[in-house]
């Protein structure tokens, strides 16, 4: 942000996109943001960032997130809570590449939507480990010890999934019901779901090998691409996109 404040003569929608689509927490505060604003001028939520904040506009983003913490500032005492934090972006900006590379093969028209539904997948968890690192070290201990999978974990020792909390800021907030949907992965059994399903699942690093066998064949269906084609083209996504995390 501090970056961006000199050009911001010359910054539009679209270069402000850039910057806020690979931080997820961002991206859900500037669609809350914008449909708090302007929720009485529109016939419906907005379903991408870009839209956003052609609306917000350069400046009033800007001033909006000034004041923003980092996320390493607030998690310092944490480091173990930094690095699962981290752990989970990484996995969530690799499966919107994947889903956004999904969606332009398919010529889907909503390929941003389905980008930011991959990337919002799970901000809930997100936010719990920013907001309270002590309980999701608990959770993750929990999860460990008791070989319970992640969201079991959170509903034994937080009495709540993080999907259910994320679903209902989701609305609160104003978000649209597609982005709503399609970023709660197995609730919907549309292209487009199945689009964001997958990249998660392929975006996933140690998945066992008849389960990562599985998705590539369900991409190449989707894609309509023989089974080495789709697997050459999930790779070069994800090679692409760990030499621009790196």
């Amino acid at each position: 942000m501090d970056a961006l404040r000199p050009k911001a003569d010359w910054l539009d929608a679209n270069a402000l996109a850039q910057v806020v689509l690979r931080d997820p927490l961002m991206a859900v505060g500037v669609l809350a943001l914008a449909q708090q604003r302007f929720a009485a001028r529109l016939s419906r939520p907005m379903e991408t960032v870009t839209a956003a904040l052609v609306l917000l506009g350069v400046d009033p983003f800007l001033g909006a997130f000034e004041a923003c913490d980092t996320v390493e500032d607030r998690l310092s005492a944490w480091p173990q809570a930094l690095a699962a934090f981290n752990a989970s972006l990484d996995r969530t900006a690799r499966a919107a590449r994947l889903a956004a590379a999904f969606a332009v093969h398919r010529q889907d028209g909503h390929a941003e939507s389905l980008y930011e539904a991959a990337l919002l997948s799970d901000f809930g968890s997100l936010l719990l480990w920013v907001e309270a690192p002590a309980d999701a070290l608990a959770v993750q201990a929990h999860a460990r010890e008791s070989a319970l999978g992640w969201e079991s974990a959170q509903r034994a020792v937080l009495g709540v999934e993080m999907q259910a909390v994320q679903a209902q800021l989701m609305a609160q907030w104003g978000l649209s019901g597609m982005l709503l949907d399609l970023a709660q992965p197995g609730l919907a059994a549309s292209a487009s779901a199945q689009t964001v399903s997958l990249a998660l699942r392929l975006a996933s690093p140690g998945g066992c090998d008849a389960e990562q066998g599985a998705a590539m064949a369900q991409v190449a269906r989707l894609l309509n691409l023989s089974v080495g084609a789709a697997r050459l083209l999930v790779h070069e996504v994800l090679e692409e996109a760990d030499a621009d995390a790196a």
